[in-house]
């Protein structure tokens, strides 16, 4: 008799309210209304689906509760050297961000920094993506420095490129003309991916000062290399030199142009000065990252 009083009274407590169900509330505004905490055991499933590891449930765009990923992309690698990247199972595009080499500095001028490519690219699982990674240009003294190489992501008939930083150009009777920064392309037509050209290499200065009656120095300043997007330093440091030419030209300090660092950066100059040198910079190889 006391089974059929609770079923019973459960039946009442169904059918009341449109049939919504009250737990710690006597006044349900849902078919489940509860007032408290809750403490579940087992899973949550959302219209009949149970979430993967490190999902969270979330509202889509149609405004229905689904398990899903804060990111798009969970993973990454990243590549330092020309190499292949096969696409998991279950990844269905992947985001790469590419920096070119940079340009080697000559005696008077730094080398261009690498350019930048960012794209988004579908994908189909076992794909392999073929990455090359640029390598940086040599540096020169009176002569032209060499230009960085691209750094290159292709998957199938699709590519996208970052182009190498260029190296400081000699013009001769001791000119030369900076290297300019690289650029990007790509075998797509539409407007997939952002681009950032890398940062021009500065020039050779000369700057003369007198430090008494009789004091005179003469200053040299080489001109850094070219930066890289998201790396504005990564150009190399320039040489100097300062000379008391009061006392027959000696020279008090001097240094060459460092390397570009990593990624991308243009090589910086080195300089000449009454007949002294210091060697320029070369510049640095680039690098590319795989989300997915």
């Amino acid at each position: 008799m006391k089974k059929l009083s609770f079923i019973y009274c459960l039946l009442i407590a169904l059918n009341s309210n449109a049939q919504n169900v009250g737990i710690g509330n006597a006044d349900p505004a849902e078919k489940l209304d509860v007032t408290g905490n809750i403490n579940v055991t087992g899973t949550i499933k959302a219209n009949g689906k149970d979430g993967a590891p490190n999902q969270l449930l979330m509202k889509n765009s149609l405004g229905i509760l689904e398990w899903g990923d804060m990111g798009e992309y969970k993973n990454f690698l990243t590549y330092f050297s020309s190499s292949t990247f096969t696409v998991p199972v279950g990844v269905t595009k992947i985001m790469v961000e590419l920096w070119a080499g940079g340009g080697g500095g000559n005696f008077y001028c730094g080398g261009g920094g690498g350019g930048y490519v960012k794209a988004v690219i579908g994908v189909k699982p076992g794909n392999i993506c073929t990455i090359q990674i640029g390598t940086g240009g040599s540096a020169a003294n009176s002569a032209n420095a060499g230009d960085g190489s691209e750094t290159n992501v292709s998957v199938g008939s699709t590519s996208y490129s970052a182009s190498g930083g260029g190296g400081a150009k000699y013009l001769g009777s001791s000119y030369s003309s900076p290297g300019l920064g690289g650029a990007a392309a790509s075998s797509v037509t539409a407007k997939s991916y952002v681009f950032v050209t890398g940062d021009i290499g500065g020039i050779h200065t000369k700057r003369y000062e007198q430090a008494g009656t009789n004091l005179f120095y003469e200053t040299t300043d080489g001109g850094n290399g070219g930066g890289t997007y998201q790396y504005p330093n990564a150009g190399g440091n320039a040489g100097h030199n300062i000379t008391n030419l009061s006392t027959s030209a000696t020279f008090l300090t001097q240094a060459g142009g460092a390397d570009g660092h990593l990624p991308g950066g243009g090589g910086a100059s080195g300089l000449v000065s009454l007949g002294a040198s210091a060697s320029a910079g070369n510049g640095a190889k680039g690098l590319a990252i795989v989300y997915y």
